[in-house]
């Protein structure tokens, strides 16, 4: 059974410029359209607070900068994101913290490759 596959986008530095300027990637559109479809789950990060993410998100969708369907792409905080990683661990789907960002890295070039 294939494992389910999960992304978390950092909003700040990643998606947009940052929460000040808020000016969105060059492609962030089809990025996340692309990314919807070869991911079973996405949530998003922020170091800022979720009120002000949310209406970051809901502006840029407002711009047509993001996809309508962003709006309902849950939040998470750090220590959720902790939680994913160590739960992934003990079902031995993961490895450590500086492993599994490689092999997202990887695994983002590898689907990029075919955007």
């Amino acid at each position: 059974m294939p494992r389910e596959t999960i992304l978390v986008l950092d909003l700040e530095g990643t998606l947009i410029s940052n929460a000040v300027s808020q000016f969105p990637r060059s492609g962030l559109y089809a990025f996340l359209d692309f990314c919807r479809g070869c991911f079973d789950r996405i949530y998003l990060y922020t170091a800022v607070r979720q009120a002000i993410g949310e209406a970051i998100v809901r502006t840029l969708v407002a711009e047509n900068s993001m996809p309508e369907w962003f709006l309902d792409v849950p939040f998470v905080r750090w220590n959720t994101i902790a939680r994913i990683s160590a739960t992934s661990r003990m079902h031995g789907r993961g490895t450590a913290s500086s492993s599994m960002t490689t092999a997202i890295m990887s695994w983002m070039t590898n689907c990029l490759n075919g955007f």
